[in-house]
């Protein structure tokens, strides 16, 4: 009888996923054989120093113990764990008003509060200027819950479990077209794709201290997670005698998004690449309205970087609050709000391509079966979904497209289910600042496939890549040359995009770093 369910059981799997293949599009050739490339890398797998692994995660164990039982102390008993919902109540309840400010976050037009990852930093870098508005005590539970919210150290354990107990390697981390909305790649088990940037100064000598057991606190960093969030990349190495090579497009985002735009002011953007210049250097000095960027100080640069990395997808001033935070601006509202507007005058081809992006899609919307242009981004409407097709040629799109009571667009949002009490699949709006974010990333995953491809062909044997940095691995001796034939083809741009400046930054490395 028991086999006989399981029999039904798996028939019924194969029905439900001969459905779901029937209701997608055939892949194109290229699109295969990017998916057999991807493969290919996930077959070679990454080495994983186990043994750093293994050790990182003891150190781990003990540092949660130690630091729910401080904050339990600090809070005088009301907050039992950093992850409990009371913890950024009591947080607020006990600072100041301009702590207050760092904490709001905003979503929908709407100040809410939060303690995410930039408010924490805000508040910390705000507690060494202003003991009054966030008070010694409350810095040290803002830092602890810093330390625990990280998922950075549990990636250890998942490396350490999914490496192969023979040659150590892990396979199969990376999904071809993981992301539903732009194709790019995810990443399964250890989730590589999420990586902290912070990396060791000294690799070797901070392991040797991890694995012997020694004190690493003060010695490699101020807190436990500080030191093992910098060895999570190295954790990641190249054989004794090996090399890995890595590069990842500079300011790749930067400059799709203009380049996308096709409008005739965004050649001045452009240019700024093709000239070698600094783009947030540039970028304050046209805000600014300064004849010269010699005079730009370090404060403005930071300024032009907040606004560029803030505004570029569409946001405003709840983005640039937020993104300041980061880099420790923190402005009031009607001054955000005027680098917003700086920035946008900066950038003329902007605001005119989000509306064209948002015109496209509603006009696609309307009348299905003919397409509607915006800058090099096509859209169009058909069997329920909506459609946009790439300068490469590669199309996504957005399924069970419909209006909404207030006249926007939303479809259906890519999940495994639905949450509990949910009474349809879960949806997400369609506006401008999520179409230009799509279509940029979306063809920069285009740019990574070609490469990806080219890189395949020429026998450089990649063994994964993370957003738009490629790693490869190969023989020290060849090195130079395998790296040299990688910035060839990064920096060498496809027939779609052949007036697209294109620069990379990489190094050859015995374990991984950024």
């Amino acid at each position: 009888k028991l086999m006989l369910e399981m029999i039904e059981y798996c028939e019924q799997d194969v029905r439900s996923m001969r459905a779901v293949s029937k209701s997608m599009r055939e892949l194109a050739d290229e699109e295969l054989d990017d998916y057999h490339t991807n493969e290919k890398i996930n077959d070679r797998g990454l080495l994983i120093d186990v043994e750093l692994c293994r050790a990182a995660t003891k150190y781990a164990a003990r540092e949660v113990t130690d630091t729910e039982a401080e904050v339990l102390e600090l809070t005088n008993n009301e907050v039992s764990s950093v992850r409990s919902p009371r913890l950024r109540e009591w947080v607020w309840n006990n600072v100041g008003p301009e702590a207050h400010k760092m904490m709001q976050a905003y979503k929908d037009g709407e100040a809410r509060k939060s303690l995410d990852k930039n408010a924490r930093k805000a508040l910390m870098t705000l507690a060494e200027e202003n003991i009054a508005e966030v008070p010694p005590h409350v810095a040290a539970v803002v830092a602890a819950a810093d330390n625990m919210f990280s998922s950075s150290v549990a990636k250890y354990a998942r490396m350490a479990e999914l490496a192969d107990e023979g040659d150590r390697r892990l396979r199969g981390a990376f999904i071809f077209a993981g992301g539903s909305a732009t194709g790019r790649y995810s990443s399964v088990g250890a989730q590589l794709q999420n990586m902290s940037r912070v990396c060791a100064k000294n690799p070797e000598e901070v392991r040797a201290a991890l694995v012997r057991g020694h004190e690493i606190v003060p010695k490699f960093g101020a807190r436990v997670t500080d030191v093992l969030k910098g060895m999570l990349r190295p954790a990641i190495c190249a054989p004794k005698d090996k090399r890995l090579i890595s590069y990842d497009w500079a300011g790749i985002e930067a400059r799709i998004a203009p380049w996308l735009s096709d409008d005739p002011t965004a050649e001045i953007t452009l240019d700024i690449f093709r000239e070698g210049k600094d783009l947030y250097v540039s970028t304050a000095a046209a805000m600014f309205g300064r004849p010269s960027e010699e005079n730009i100080s370090k404060e403005e640069r930071t300024l032009g970087k907040v606004a560029t990395l803030a505004c570029g997808f569409g946001g405003s001033v709840g983005a640039f609050a937020a993104m300041g935070r980061i880099y420790g601006v923190v402005l009031p509202e009607h001054e955000a709000r005027r680098m917003v507007a700086l920035w946008r005058g900066a950038n003329r081809w902007a605001m005119p391509f989000w509306r064209k992006l948002e015109t496209a899609a509603l006009r696609a919307v309307r009348s299905p079966g003919q397409t509607f242009k915006a800058g090099k981004v096509t859209y169009l409407c058909q069997a329920g979904a909506l459609w946009y097709s790439l300068p490469s040629g590669r199309v996504l799109c957005y399924p069970q497209i419909r209006f909404d009571e207030d006249g926007g667009l939303s479809y259906a949002k890519a999940a495994w289910k639905p949450a509990a009490d949910a009474k349809e699949w879960p949806r997400a709006r369609l506006w401008f600042g999520v179409q230009i974010e799509n279509a940029v990333q979306a063809s920069a995953n285009c740019l990574l496939r070609h490469a990806l491809r080219r890189m395949d062909q020429e026998g450089i044997d990649v063994v994964g890549s993370i957003h738009d940095e490629i790693i490869a691995e190969c023989f020290a001796c060849d090195a130079d040359v395998v790296g040299h034939n990688m910035k060839q083809i990064m920096t060498t741009p496809p027939e779609w995009c052949a007036n697209l400046p294109l620069a990379v930054d990489g190094s050859i490395m015995e374990r991984f770093s950024k």
